[in-house]
């Protein structure tokens, strides 16, 4: 991997009264350990909260422990942001599935006003999604000062040709979501390049105070680039059947082995030279 990853999934749930359970597959396997609840983050902030949904929010209401409830869209849009957590709410749970995993959401406790959508956002982390992607360095050339490395991110939603046989026989048994919008959000560092995408994008550098706390600190947000993605229908009855974004970023590093055998090679010539005129 290019450097330490994370991948945070956000869902907005209209009809909550019309839910049980929301069940989110993803193609590795983690456990409770690498699942953390951004919830609790964002609830208390409302920056934070405007920097996610990019509009101007307004708290309608806050203070209870499981979540605060927001309006956007000049009120049109009312959003009630839940927590999650395995042992206070035991709404959150996971388990592995065809060399994969399931996450599930439990929306039971969670029912609301019809006019409300529901929000849940959590983080993955860990080695898992270190280790997800390839990395391919091209070394082929050892006389090189420097080389690529690439590293390839395949990010894809309801791509149903890629899932295990087992788990298509189960959806074929559960009601599927119709999905609306599609927002993907790649965040990396400005020294790394962008170099190939089959999907048009937008891009913006990070603003330092307010994404730190998000990230926990552990990143210079003043040197971080967000591209975005983003795939949307707007016919009532219809639903985004898949996405697939195929992204490579390049690295381009220093063959510090190269460079010194030739500084080496160099002071070999220069001092069989000074030999050679002093002889």
């Amino acid at each position: 991997m290019l450097f330490r990853s994370f991948l945070d999934i956000g869902i907005k749930v209209e009809n909550i009264d019309d839910i049980e359970k929301v069940h989110i597959f993803i193609p590795f396997p983690v456990t409770s350990e690498n699942i953390e609840d951004m919830g609790i983050k964002m609830k208390d902030n409302r920056k934070l909260i405007n920097g996610i949904f990019n509009d101007d929010c307004e708290i309608k209401h806050n203070g209870s422990k499981n979540g605060v409830t927001i309006s956007r869209d000049n009120g049109n849009d009312v959003i009630k942001i839940h927590t999650l957590d395995y042992e206070y709410q035991k709404n959150i749970s996971v388990e592995l599935k065809d060399n994969g995993s399931i996450i599930s959401i439990d929306t039971k406790k969670d029912k609301r006003d019809k006019k409300e959508s529901s929000y849940y956002r959590f983080r993955i982390k860990g080695k898992p999604i270190n280790d997800f992607g390839k990395t391919k360095e091209d070394l082929d050339n050892p006389f090189k000062t420097s080389y690529e490395s690439n590293h390839i991110i395949d990010f894809r939603v309801n791509e149903k040709r890629a899932l295990p046989e087992n788990l298509n026989m189960l959806l074929q048994k559960e009601k599927l979501f119709n999905i609306k919008v599609i927002h993907f959000l790649l965040l990396m560092d400005i020294s790394y390049k962008l170099a190939c995408t089959g999907l048009d994008y937008s891009m913006r550098a990070l603003e330092d105070n307010l994404w730190s706390e998000y990230l926990d600190n552990e990143y210079e947000t003043g040197c971080l680039v967000g591209y975005h993605w983003k795939s949307k229908v707007n016919e009532i009855d219809k639903g985004i059947e898949n996405f697939n974004s195929y992204i490579r970023i390049k690295e381009v590093k220093i063959n510090i082995i190269t460079i010194l055998i030739y500084v080496l090679g160099v002071m070999i010539i220069g001092v069989i030279t000074s030999l050679i005129a002093g002889y």
